[in-house]
């Protein structure tokens, strides 16, 4: 089934979806459809996020999980969305083989530019204090449902984002250093997960720019649909990537040096933030190569596959 083809199934897996939801007098915009496909629901109680999840490795239960995270965290004073329940008393409905939460529409505005020293302040303060709560906290946070991040669920023989088999049919593709390259970065964040188990715990796993909103000079992390079992240098790695330009080096270390102020980070940490790196370059390709019936993943695999591997060589010890 084509893009369009979906979208169209989805408009009226959301019709059948909303009558299952106390909402009245209802409108649907849409958003985006990538991983999940999401859409504006506005209605007479209220404005809400409506997302139609993808099941690559997703479950129901992995999903109630995200939401019990999500809650934990609200509880302790962190400003996040709020699941809304069918009327069957429950956070995940199912139509159609789909399965659909909803959660209340969370206010703020993106920023892509203009981001200065203030910003990455903010957000090292911020994410040290995620990871914080993820370690004071082990014990309540249910994750059997959510070991998504382990090196091999990554980079390694079950990579979860999708696989790399067939990416010899894209432009600019070199097997021989995207296997060298994954392999040396797999054998570090093994023996990173082994030695350091510390530095490991639930994380956001996705926390670019675009699933950042900005709300009177406060921080509002949204898109927690990939959160998960991992290492808090794995999310560290996610804005660092997104790091553009003659400042990004200055800025990293604004970050991390914000980010240090809880957490310590010393040089053998810093030198595997980059492997994370190299890490989420391997792991997209997959992921990009997986949604290739896209026409935006279609594009953007084309144009980005000879950078990526330039970047993998680079990498190359």
């Amino acid at each position: 089934m084509n893009h369009l083809s979906e979208l169209r199934k989805f408009r009226k897996i959301i019709a059948k979806a909303l009558v299952q939801y106390p909402l009245s007098n209802v409108s649907v915009d849409y958003i985006d459809y990538a991983e999940n496909a999401v859409y504006k629901i506005t209605a007479a109680e209220g404005t809400y996020l409506l997302r139609i999840h993808a099941s690559s490795f997703r479950t129901t239960a992995a999903i109630k999980q995200e939401l019990q995270y999500i809650a934990l965290l609200r509880d302790d004073g962190f400003d996040l969305q709020v699941p809304l329940k069918a009327i069957n008393d429950e956070y995940v409905t199912h139509v159609d083989g789909k399965m659909i939460s909803i959660l209340s529409w969370q206010l703020g505005s993106k920023k892509h530019k203009s981001i200065d020293n203030q910003h990455f302040e903010i957000l090292g303060n911020y994410m040290a204090k995620l990871h914080s709560f993820s370690l004071n906290n082990r014990h309540k946070i249910a994750t059997t449902h959510r070991e998504y991040w382990t090196p091999d669920n990554l980079i390694g023989s079950n990579p979860i984002l999708g696989s790399y088999v067939d990416l010899e049919k894209i432009n600019g593709f070199d097997r021989g250093i995207f296997e060298a390259t994954r392999l040396q970065t797999l054998s570090r964040l093994k023996n990173h997960q082994a030695n350091q188990p510390e530095k490991f715990g639930m994380i956001h796993a996705d926390l670019h720019f675009s699933n950042i909103l900005w709300h009177e000079g406060a921080l509002r992390p949204i898109d927690f649909d990939d959160c998960g079992m991992g290492s808090f240098l794995q999310d560290l790695s996610i804005p660092i990537i997104s790091m553009q330009g003659d400042k990004s080096a200055h800025y990293r270390d604004v970050f991390l040096n914000n980010y240090s102020k809880t957490h310590s980070i010393n040089q053998a940490d810093a030198d595997l933030i980059d492997d994370y790196i190299l890490a989420r370059h391997i792991a997209m390709q997959g992921w990009l190569f997986m949604r290739i019936d896209h026409p935006r993943m279609k594009k953007y695999l084309n144009q980005s596959m000879g950078e990526t591997i330039k970047i993998l060589k680079t990498g190359l010890r």
